[in-house]
């Protein structure tokens, strides 16, 4: 049985992935060529090049921002057990702080970039209903940006790094109250 050798690689626009069959540089060559890859990103792109590779929500404003910022809101009883959440935003960058399950967890977002940061909140799962199937796990990598939809919109787009599960938070603001959907 014949042993091929392919290499994969991918441009930076992430608009097309293509290969290279019998190609004379094996998949262990290259790795060794190029430290710091690892087997997820053999594909040729570092893995901290990767944010950049993700299509990011468009840079947005809304002057609601201001006026929400620094404010805590109450959440109704719901099925994620979130309480509370918090903004704040400065320099393009909001911070959100959500309490949920009696722990408060902060989250970055960019403004038309990838904030990277790391969180012990997990996100969606094909696993999540498992029986301790987060335990003992490291925090989970994530980038997150925003856009405003509109005026009283905030969209927060939070994604798992090592998984490929993303997750979308929609804030609507009407006067001194706040809808959330998750």
């Amino acid at each position: 049985m014949e042993r091929r050798k392919y290499i994969f690689s991918i441009n930076l626009s992430g608009a097309k992935l293509s290969h290279i069959k019998n190609s004379s540089v094996s998949p262990f060559e290259f790795t060794q060529k190029a430290p710091g890859f690892q087997s997820l990103y053999k594909i040729g792109v570092a893995k901290k090049d990767l944010p950049q590779l993700l299509p990011v929500p468009s840079k947005s404003v809304s002057p609601l921002a201001a006026n929400i910022s620094t404010k805590t809101f109450l959440i109704a009883p719901n099925e994620k057990n979130i309480k509370t959440i918090s903004f704040n935003f400065l320099n393009n960058i909001c911070d959100v702080k959500l309490e949920a399950d009696n722990t408060i967890y902060q989250l970055s977002f960019g403004n038309g970039i990838w904030q990277t940061g790391e969180t012990s909140r997990h996100g969606p799962s094909l696993v999540a209903d498992a029986k301790a199937s987060f335990v003992g796990l490291p925090p989970l990598k994530i980038n997150g940006a925003y856009r405003w939809k509109d005026g009283n919109t905030l969209e927060l787009t939070l994604r798992y790094i090592e998984s490929p599960h993303t997750e979308k938070i929609s804030c609507f603001f009407d006067q001194n109250t706040i809808s959330v959907d998750i």
